[in-house]
């Protein structure tokens, strides 16, 4: 169906952090309020509210995650994740990251409210501080939706970060420069040159 008019991997889509789809965009707006403030200190967080789908509520509403499954899944949890660490990716956390002391106090800061305008995946969020002071981030879609890619960057970035002690740092960039340029390689080309790749340095 389509054949040589509809391109599948056009409609790929990265998740830039550690949660499932529902909690990216609250990730990702926790992380612009992160980065204009130079850092989020829990000791100066009264209360982090995120104006999201109703059925986000109801999905992601898990606030005492027992497995890295529950916390992908937890909207607190990634939240929280996001201020205290950053920028967070799967292969980053192991399963002592749940009992993380910093993460579970700030989990409890943040709280869900249900907006139906809102759409299905995306957030509004708002980090009141003690202070009186207010940050709010406001991300109707979430980063790394096909229709919301990722820059280019931040894809090598990623993938950089996944394969990061699997593939030398040769080979990494032979393969993100293959793939950048992927319109100018036929098939067979594409192969060899990311076989090539994978083999580079590990002589």
């Amino acid at each position: 169906s389509d054949l040589g008019g509809r391109h599948a991997f056009l409609e790929t889509t990265f998740r830039p952090y550690f949660g499932c789809t529902s909690p990216i965009a609250a990730s990702g707006a926790t992380a612009q309020i992160s980065r204009r403030r130079g850092g989020l200190r829990h000791e100066e967080i009264d209360r982090v509210d995120v104006i999201c789908n109703p059925v986000v509520v109801s999905d992601n509403a898990e606030t005492d995650p027992q497995t890295l499954l529950a916390a992908r899944l937890s909207m607190a949890y990634n939240v929280a994740l996001v201020m205290e660490r950053g920028d967070v990716l799967v292969r980053d956390l192991e399963e002592a990251d749940l009992r993380n002391e910093n993460v579970r106090r700030l989990m409890p800061l943040v709280r869900m409210t249900g907006d139906a305008n809102m759409p299905r995946f995306g957030c509004t969020v708002r980090v009141n501080f003690k202070s009186g002071e207010m940050e709010e981030e406001a991300m109707p879609f979430w980063k790394g939706d096909a229709s919301h890619s990722l820059p280019w960057d931040e894809v090598v970035r990623k993938f950089d970060s996944l394969v990061g002690g699997l593939v030398p740092d040769e080979g990494k960039r032979k393969i993100a420069g293959i793939v950048g340029n992927l319109e100018q390689l036929d098939g067979k080309t594409l192969a060899d040159a990311l076989s090539e790749g994978l083999r580079s340095g590990s002589r």
